[in-house]
Formats: structure tokens, sequence, C-alpha cells
């Protein structure tokens, strides 16, 4: 999905999407959609980024993961999509055996357009043979196909920690209006500067992640990859440092890039100022 989009209008979208290989794979399509499945199945992209996994193998029981791909590479290379992100982080975490699949969206392959026509990732198949677009339902889906590890935040309340930052980040970086520049950078500070606060009182009671428990949760598989974001694009296009200059979240983002199981789910920092690159709004690069 575009990182610039909504919630709403990506699951709005991806839904319809679902809908849409439904009516298309019918009664009436099996031969169609049996060549799908065996693409899928088989693709010539595939690889495993499941810890221990070694070359991806066609099996009907493992969880097909499709991701964005660094465009230019014909799906061989891993691309920056925060939300796919979020989604191999919680398979890795989860420990389920699974193969990566990544679209490249300067070459849709056919087949991927046939079945979801708005091109977006993540997207997912199960080992039954089940298709679900939209990370939110994607990780939903997760928890209950497999309940342990536990990835359900202790505290209710760590549910609405940084809930608000990317929305702001969007706003500001893709602003192009000047008399706006201050009004949507203070916004975001204000958002940065609280996610901050909340992370260190958590380091203060000796708690690495965002809940009250001491291991990770959802919720920060789902702010950490958007965080990534944030950080290595207001530095680079706007001088704003703010790992640097936020202690907590500073240790927050440390903490999960130690984590040496996820470590295939990360991309390079240049990867994420190329996505962002055309959407930037006012830069104060010269």
């Amino acid at each position: 999905s575009d990182p610039s989009d909504p919630p709403a209008a990506r699951r709005e979208r991806d839904l319809s999407c679902m809908a849409g290989v439904c009516q298309r794979f019918g009664s009436k399509g099996l031969s169609t959609r049996r060549l799908l499945c065996e693409r899928l199945r088989c693709g010539d992209s595939a690889r495993s980024l499941g810890p221990g996994r070694g070359k991806a193998t066609c099996s009907a029981a493992m969880m097909e993961v499709y991701v964005k791909a660094k465009p230019g590479t014909s799906g061989k290379v891993l691309g920056d999509c925060p939300f796919s992100h979020r989604v191999l982080l919680t398979v890795v975490e989860k420990k389920v055996p699974y193969v990566a699949k990544f679209i490249d969206f300067e070459q849709k392959p056919e087949w991927f357009l046939d079945a979801f026509p708005q091109g977006n990732v993540p997207v997912i198949r199960d080992g039954e043979g089940n298709w679900l677009a939209d990370s939110d339902l994607i990780c939903e889906r997760l928890e209950t196909m497999f309940p342990e590890p536990s990835l359900v935040p202790a505290s209710e309340g760590t549910k609405e920690v940084g809930k608000s930052l990317f929305g702001a980040f969007v706003k500001y970086i893709t602003n192009k209006e000047p008399e706006k520049e201050d009004d949507l950078k203070q916004s975001l500070l204000a958002e940065v500067s609280s996610l901050n606060t909340h992370v260190e009182a958590n380091q203060a009671k000796g708690l690495d992640f965002l809940d009250s428990r001491p291991a990770v949760c959802s919720v920060d598989l789902a702010l950490y990859p958007k965080l990534k974001h944030v950080c290595v694009v207001l530095s680079h296009y706007k001088g704003l440092e703010i790992r640097k200059g936020y202690g907590g979240i500073q240790a927050f983002m440390d903490n999960f890039e130690i984590k040496r199981e996820t470590e295939a789910t990360f991309y390079p920092d240049e990867y994420i100022l190329e996505g962002w690159k055309p959407k930037v709004g006012i830069s104060s690069k010269m």
C-alpha cells in the first residue's frame, strides 16, 4: 500500500480487490484460478525469510506473503513498504513458516493484477489457499490462526500509543503550502514528544518496548516500520533528527534492530528515501 494512503482508504480498496477475486474465479473460471494458484505457489521470485528456512520450497502448507519489491529489480529485492514490513515482522515473531514473494510496482505480474486489480500489497495466502489483503486485517488473522506466542498487548492503552504519528508525518512531509509548514511541523513534533515520553516511562520500569509486558506486541510491530520511515525521511529532507534527538525513541529502535531473528525483514535507508522522494512537498535539503 502507498504510505500516504489513509488506512480506511487502503482497507476499502483491498476489500474491493478481494471481492473482485471472488467474482473472477468463480465456478466458471476454475482453470484460470488453478493457473494463478500454481504461479503463486511456485513463483520465480519466491524466497523464504523465515528463521532457519533457507531456500523456499513449493509447499501447500507454507504461508505466502506478497510484499513490495524494490522498483526495477524484477521482484528480486525486498522493497521499502512499512505495511509489508509489519506483516513480515509479525510472521517472524510468530515463528510461522512462510515464503515472501516480492511484487515490483514498476513491473507488476499480470497474474497478480488479475487477482488484485489495484495491485496493492501486503497480501497473504495461507496454507489452505485463503487470501487476505490489508496489513491490519492480515495481522488480526495471524493472531487468530497462531495464538502463540501472543502479540496482543497486555494493556488496552498501549493500542493508542503512537497512533497519530504517521498521519501527522504524512501531512507534514507532503505539504506544499509554506504558510502551513510550521503548524504541521509542530503537530508532528508533539506526536513525537508524546511517544518519546511513553517509551522513556516504560524504560524507567525496565521495559524495552511499548506495552506493560517485557516482550514485543502487535503495536510495536505496527509502529516500528512507520517510525523508521519517519526518522529517515525527516533527517534527509527536513534536517530533523528525530532518532538522535529523542533518547526514548533511539533506544526503542535500537532494541528492535538488534533482534537477529528479524534482520532479514529490513531494507536499506536509501530505499526509503527513493520511495518518498516524489512525495516530498517542501524540502530543506539543498
